[in-house]
């Protein structure tokens, strides 16, 4: 990490294969992943995490074949656990041969990636279908593939995904919040292991007090319902921001009883 904080240097993995024939993932792939994904360097792109990147990541620089130069915008101590982990908030690394190959529409039926496990098939309204991936370079440092073979099916109704789990049609179901008591009772067992890829909670998060766009600059126009307990009004005092103000106070005594419900 530069002591400027504009840029970090990564130094990439050598050897890590893409599925398939589509060869090693290098520095090429991960600028291209990224700076896809970002608004900054893609302004059409519609992926999950365009907006999130913005205010943050200027671009991706290939240095050399295993070197990469992110260029921040405004520098994010997270960075490491939301760009660069498996946390939920980043970009996946695909493989820019397959999108010079076949282009756009091409990449939207092959799923090449680099993980413990291959798409076999994946279709809507029927689910994703997944084999172990012979060629992982994580088996070596014992981050699996565990299993042979991972069938997700989509199942809309929640009813039905909690009888497929008591009948052991499933081995793992997404159940209602309000079954868990009932199926721990049972033996089940709550999976708490995933970290950020499954949310239960109640949050309050964003900029709900910001006057200004972080990117333009120009005034944003809400509507703030200060009628909610849990929304405090920290301008009760005047133009000036002032967490301390009444409202406020009591809005975070809300929150903390929503959080420890």
């Amino acid at each position: 990490l530069d002591p400027s904080l504009e840029f970090g240097d990564f130094t990439l993995r050598e050897g890590v294969q893409f599925h398939g024939d589509w060869g090693e993932m290098t520095a090429d792939d991960v600028a291209f992943s990224f700076n896809d994904a970002n608004s900054v360097t893609n302004p059409e792109s519609i992926h999950g995490q365009a907006g999130d990147f913005a205010p943050l990541l200027q671009s991706m620089e290939v240095i050399d074949t295993y070197k990469i130069r992110l260029n921040y915008r405004n520098y994010d101590s997270r960075g490491m656990l939301h760009r660069f982990s498996m946390f939920w908030q980043t970009a996946a690394i695909v493989s820019k041969a397959v999108f010079d190959a076949t282009g756009v529409e091409g990449m939207q039926d092959i799923y090449v990636g680099t993980g413990a496990f291959v798409a076999d098939e994946w279709e809507q309204n029927k689910g994703i279908f997944i084999s172990a991936n012979p060629n992982y370079w994580g088996t070596a440092l014992d981050k699996g593939p565990f299993v042979e073979k991972i069938n997700w099916l989509e199942v809309p109704e929640g009813a039905s995904r909690r009888a497929m789990l008591e009948t052991e049609e499933a081995q793992i179901s997404q159940v209602a919040t309000k079954d868990f008591p009932d199926l721990i009772a049972k033996g089940f067992e709550a999976q708490k292991g995933a970290l950020h890829n499954v949310i239960r909670d109640i949050s309050f998060t964003g900029n709900y007090w910001e006057a200004f766009g972080a990117l333009t600059g120009a005034a944003l126009e809400r509507d703030r319902d200060i009628s909610k307990p849990w929304v405090g009004n920290p301008f009760e005092n005047g133009d000036e921001y002032d967490e301390s103000t009444p409202s406020m106070q009591n809005a975070r005594l809300v929150r903390n009883a929503f959080a420890w419900a």
